[in-house]
Parts: structure tokens; C-alpha cells; sequence
């Protein structure tokens, strides 16, 4: 009889199951006499678009067996339909199921889960005996009760679910010490505790006999753990916290360069929409992370990196750089290497050194002229420029030579 019984039950199981969606939630319950230990099982189930009335084939009412030997147990639809396959709907709030069961009596009931299928962690799930005043938690424990009536019982068994929290949070702010881990519980469940560890695993705070809504707030951006307890069960949630404060530095090729010599600068930013530089000698540069810079004057300079973002947040970095003059101190076989200016005419003596490539910079740092040094006493005729200062380097393998002339056509 005990295998005819299961051989249907799970035969009409896998009919419903097969037409289920990612959302279906599914727990299993089991009733057993511990004396002559036959058992049967039921189902109630959440999905969408399942009607909480009866209705086939996505319910099944149960068919009792004649037998009193063998107990067992069912739930009740909306509209007091008895079931061992019940769809209660899409589960989007608490719900407590009516359950009913057929015995024999006058034994020792053993009542248990058999699957929690796709519930949150958070769900507390619980049977409640409403004759003797006691809830069981199924995560935990079965519940076990003498029963001495017999025949079918209603009206004393329930199965209440509760309905996992919500967690909000609000991003910390521009000091990034200002943010919110918001919790919207169900009202039916009082947590022994719900406490809140930070990444590295310190305890932060806790709420104890927490139930309804609390928040934890003065947070920093990171990621936080929720434990929440209840009697003997524990189970936990990972929270990443956003933040809007903006972190950030600068990046130098090099912190001490000749004039005219190129420096790599980059940016290193979070939370930033918006980026400008100021190197120190009125050149200022908007909109770039990563910039070749470099200056026409000896000194020291600061250079400051300000970025903000869309929450008026705003940081600014700085570093500091020293320019000292071109030498021409790179020799190659003993010979060095000269610039010299004759009208507009760039004369390059380079003592006969080869590979070598030159350029030409206005003020504006704008490069005029390139190309290769083929001989000693190489010219570069600026015929086409206008009278001023320019920058003029010479660079090949070993040498980096820069000087700043003055070109009069």
C-alpha cells in the first residue's frame, strides 16, 4: 500500500514539476508513524500564474486510502480543497498554509521537510501546532507528537513561510563614512539577532529580537555580511555597499626631468566624472587621464590633479616635479653634441654621431618640425615660422639633448 500510494505521488509530482518556472518554490512535507513506520508525503508549491483555488492539473486533491494503518497528509486549498500537490500562487508575501492529515491514531507522529526547493535562505519555515501551542522550525528540527485521536484532523496543523527580507543601501557620500544597510523584515519573525560584519570578518553591530524594519548606517564603501539567527538556525547575506567618494593620485614617468624633456603623467581615479590638471606654469588640461607633458623653464613645480563627479564630490592630488637645465652632458665617443641658431637656420652638430632624430617645439608645445640628423652640422631651415623662442631636441640612442633658442627669420 505504502508503495502504491508513493508510486502515484510522485508520478503526478513530476507532471506538475515538469511544466514549472525558474521562480517555482517548491517544500516537500512528510508524515510518519514512528510505530509502524509508513510514511507519506505532500507537496505545496509557489509559481506563477498558479491560482490559490483548486484547479487541475496544477493541483492535485488527494484520493484518502482506506487503510488506517497508513498516515497521511495534505493541504488545503483557498477554497478548502484537499491536496497532496497545491500551487499557492507567485510567492511575494508570508503565507500560511492550512494542512490536514489522516491517521489512525493512537501513535507517535513524526512531521518533517523533505525539500526546500529555491526558498532564500531568509525564509523561515515552521509548523505549528495550534492544539498544543508549539511552532517547530523544519530548517532545524522534525517535530515529533503523541497523537491519540484518529480518523482525518483539521484545523490543528499549519505551515507558515515567512517572506525574506528586502535589503536597500544607500551609497556612502562624498567622506565616504555616511552609508545606509537598510532592512525591511516580515513582521512575522522575530530574528534572535541580525549582526553585521565588515569584509575582513570584524563584528560591527548587531540588532537583537529584530523584527520589522532597522537599518545600519555611518558605513563606508565595501562589502558587509548579514548574519541573521533564528533559535538554532543561522544564515548570512553578502552586501556590497557603494560609495561615491573620490580616490585618487598621480603617476610620473619620472619626478626630476631636463627642459624640454617629456614626462608621462597619469591619472589613478575611482568616482570620477571629471579630470583637470594643473602643472604649475599655467598650462591647464581637462578631460585626460594620461598625458605626456613637459616645460620649457627650469624650477620646481606642483602639479595638481583635480577630479570630481556628479554627487559634488570633489578630491585633489598633487605631486611635485623639478626641471633643471638641458646640459648636453650625453656624449657619444668622446664627441659632444651642440644646437646653435643662425637666423632661422637650426645648425645640429652632432660630432658625427648616427640614429640621431630632432624636433622642434613652439611655446605652445606644439611640435613643428621632425626628422632625422643624416650628417654633422645638419640644418633645419624654419622658414615658414615666426620669430620667437623654440624648443629644439636631439635624441638617438644614449643622448637626449635639449636647448631652447630663439629663431629670428
Amino acid at each position: 500500500m505504502k508503495k502504491l500510494i508513493n508510486i502515484i505521488f510522485f508520478s503526478c509530482l513530476l507532471a506538475v514539476v515538469a511544466n514549472a518556472t525558474p521562480a517555482r518554490k517548491q517544500i516537500t512535507l512528510n508524515i510518519q508513524d514512528l510505530n509502524s513506520s509508513l510514511q507519506t508525503q505532500t507537496v505545496v508549491y509557489f509559481d506563477v500564474d498558479i491560482a490559490t483555488a483548486f484547479a487541475m492539473p496544477e493541483d492535485q486533491q488527494i484520493t484518502f486510502d482506506t487503510s488506517a494503518e497508513v498516515p497521511q497528509i495534505f493541504s488545503y486549498s483557498s477554497d478548502n480543497v484537499a491536496c497532496y500537490s497545491n500551487g499557492y500562487g507567485d510567492f511575494s508575501a508570508t503565507t500560511t498554509v492550512a494542512l490536514g492529515v489522516k491517521i489512525g491514531g493512537g501513535s507517535t507522529y513524526t512531521f518533517s521537510q523533505h525539500q526546500l526547493y529555491n526558498f532564500d535562505g531568509t525564509t523561515i519555515v515552521q509548523l505549528e501546532d495550534r492544539e498544543l501551542g508549539v511552532f517547530t522550525d523544519l530548517r532545524m528540527s522534525n517535530y515529533t507528537v503523541q497523537i491519540n485521536s484518529s480518523g482525518i484532523i483539521s484545523n490543528r496543523f499549519y505551515l507558515h513561510i515567512s517572506y525574506p527580507p528586502t535589503i536597500q543601501t544607500i551609497p556612502a557620500g562624498c567622506t565616504d563614512d555616511d552609508g545606509f544597510i537598510n532592512v525591511q523584515e516580515d513582521s512575522s519573525i522575530r530574528w534572535n539577532s541580525v549582526k553585521l560584519y565588515n569584509s575582513d570578518g570584524h563584528f560591527l553591530y548587531a540588532y537583537n529580537n529584530a523584527t520589522g524594519d532597522f537599518s545600519y548606517q555611518g558605513l563606508s564603501e565595501g562589502s558587509y555580511r548579514l548574519d541573521f539567527v533564528y533559535q538554532q538556525y543561522v544564515t548570512s547575506i553578502n552586501i556590497v555597499l557603494n560609495g561615491n567618494k573620490i580616490v585618487d593620485s598621480i603617476s610620473a614617468s619620472t619626478m626630476v626631468a631636463g627642459v624640454g624633456e617629456d614626462i608621462n603623467f597619469s591619472a589613478i581615479t575611482t568616482n570620477t566624472d571629471n579630470i583637470t590638471w594643473d602643472f604649475g606654469d599655467g598650462s591647464v588640461i581637462t578631460g585626460v587621464a594620461n598625458i605626456t607633458f613637459m616645460y620649457y623653464e627650469t624650477g620646481t613645480y606642483t602639479v595638481t590633479l583635480t577630479c570630481t563627479n556628479s554627487f559634488g564630490c570633489t578630491s585633489v592630488y598633487t605631486i611635485t616635479v623639478v626641471i633643471n637645465p638641458s646640459t648636453g652632458i650625453t656624449q657619444l665617443n668622446g664627441s659632444g653634441a651642440k644646437i646653435l641658431t643662425e637666423g632661422n637656420d637650426i645648425h645640429f652638430y652632432t660630432g658625427n654621431n648616427s640614429h640621431l632624430v630632432y624636433r622642434v617645439y613652439n611655446m605652445a608645445g606644439q611640435e613643428i618640425s621632425t626628422g632625422p640628423v643624416t650628417q654633422d652640422n645638419y640644418v633645419v631651415s624654419l622658414n615658414n615660422q615666426a620669430a620667437g623662442v623654440y624648443i629644439v631636441n636631439l635624441r638617438g640612442e644614449g643622448m637626449n639633448y635639449t636647448r631652447k633658442l630663439f629663431i629670428q627669420p
